[in-house]
């Protein structure tokens, strides 16, 4: 056996730094090596769409799946409006059957003056048809002033043709946006933000509250608009875009954040804001609605699942997401927290 060098402890750091150094370019070497002579292959799983569409507004609620497990977009493209009152082909309905890893376009839908950021939702049936809400500008000679109009059309070949657009809401006149929509059987439900209710100058803050409609029949017509929300003399600043969803039994939940006057002390009212829930059990003819939570301060979703109710929530600006849960139709709200 060879005879044992003794190192001084200095000379045993270097060298072990020095095979530290020599296992990091090792590895390094292999990586690059490896880079090179088999570079990573890109997978992309946006649209795959030949020619190439344009898409300049998308929101989350947009994408549905049906029951066949066929996932549908709908986009809003580049418009190109010749004029304000002819219509142009600016919604695209793009479909998915390899779980949105590729994309092909299944059709277009025509309509005035319009764009996404005013908001849009889309619905995958029971019964295998689509259902699209949106929001246009309408300009009419014999109206005085352009007016937003909630539009509505199905489809009952999986996206290959829409029905011609309806309006859904009855008073021409006033802003809207933020079409929110339930479907049940033939029966759709649609709440948004309407801005028919004038504000009084008095703190009552009339824009943006939210209205409902309902349909029997597939969308072929709609009912009288109501407004869902109460004490709307004491309101004192918009409401935000609500969230509509239905259960099993037919009872509708529309969830939105609002504000409301109070009471106060010796320095007057106050302004309470929080998360307000508006539910019925009549398929929409008359709403229960009452503040839920003064910790909300944006309603992002909702949902049923069987005799459960979810809504999620955000607290604060750009705070935590809360995810609520109600195990009685809306009565009691338990917080699960994300």
């Amino acid at each position: 056996m060879g005879q044992r060098v003794l190192e001084s402890p200095r000379v045993r750091v270097r060298r072990r730094k020095m095979r530290r150094v020599l296992s990091v370019a090792a590895v390094c070497v292999f990586v690059v090596s490896c880079g090179e002579s088999k570079p990573k292959e890109r997978v992309e799983t946006y649209l795959s769409v030949e020619p190439p569409v344009k898409v300049t507004e998308y929101l989350h609620s947009g994408i549905v799946r049906d029951s066949a497990g066929t996932w549908y977009m709908a986009a809003f493209t580049d418009p190109q409006f010749k004029g304000v009152m002819e219509p142009a082909k600016t919604i695209a309905v793009y479909e998915s059957k390899d779980a949105c890893a590729t994309w092909q376009e299944a059709s277009q839908i025509e309509s005035v003056v319009t764009y996404g950021v005013w908001g849009y939702d889309m619905v995958a049936g029971e019964d295998g048809r689509l259902y699209l809400t949106w929001v246009c500008g309408v300009y009419e000679a014999e109206t005085p002033v352009p007016f937003k109009a909630i539009m509505f059309s199905r489809s009952d070949d999986g996206g290959r043709s829409w029905t011609k657009p309806k309006w859904v809401n009855d008073v021409k006149e006033g802003q809207r946006s933020s079409p929110a929509m339930a479907v049940k059987g033939s029966n759709i439900y649609i709440a948004w933000l309407d801005g028919r209710l004038p504000s009084s100058g008095e703190g009552f803050v009339g824009e943006q509250t939210v209205f409902f409609a309902s349909s029997g029949d597939g969308g072929e017509t709609w009912s009288a608009n109501q407004c869902v929300e109460t004490e709307v003399a004491v309101k004192t600043a918009f409401s935000s875009a609500p969230t509509t969803c239905v259960g099993e039994d037919g009872k509708i939940y529309c969830s939105y954040y609002t504000v409301r006057r109070r009471p106060g002390g010796r320095r007057g009212p106050v302004h309470v804001g929080g998360w307000w829930l508006s539910k019925s059990g009549d398929g929409g003819k008359t709403f229960e609605t009452g503040m839920v939570s003064i910790d909300a301060t944006d309603v992002m979703s909702s949902a049923v699942q069987g005799e459960n109710v979810y809504v999620a929530c955000r607290s604060g600006i750009g705070g935590d997401v809360q995810i609520y849960v109600s195990n009685d139709g809306g009565g009691d709200w338990d917080k699960l927290g994300v």
